[in-house]
């Protein structure tokens, strides 16, 4: 899922986290590798957010998926793995409702 700057601030107020810049190197192989999608790098390797169809959380929840980890201890390099679901849910309506945005 490629997200838009409202999208990318609602992950960021609830992960601390930072996405690849579009100007990256890396963006082409990533594209090519797994589709148009916001990337984030964390620990475990790289990240995606996908929608997620989750009661327990409100608004328009998504769920962060490992897509690649890390090949080796230098994290210099990332191997494909088969998506894998984490815990992590996010609400991508946070900041446009949450920040006195008007939407």
């Amino acid at each position: 899922m490629k997200l838009n700057a409202n999208q990318i601030a609602a992950v960021k107020q609830d992960l601390s986290a930072e996405p690849l810049e579009e100007q990256n190197p890396a963006m082409a192989s990533l594209r090519q590798a797994f589709g148009d999608h916001t990337f984030y790098v964390g620990a475990e390797g790289l990240f995606v957010v996908e929608p997620v169809e989750d009661e327990a959380h409100p608004g328009e929840p998504a769920q962060l998926v490992l897509v690649a980890a890390w090949a080796d201890d230098d994290k210099k390099a990332l191997q494909p793995v088969p998506p894998q679901q984490t815990e992590t849910v996010v609400d991508l309506a946070t900041a446009v409702n949450g920040k006195g945005n008007d939407a």
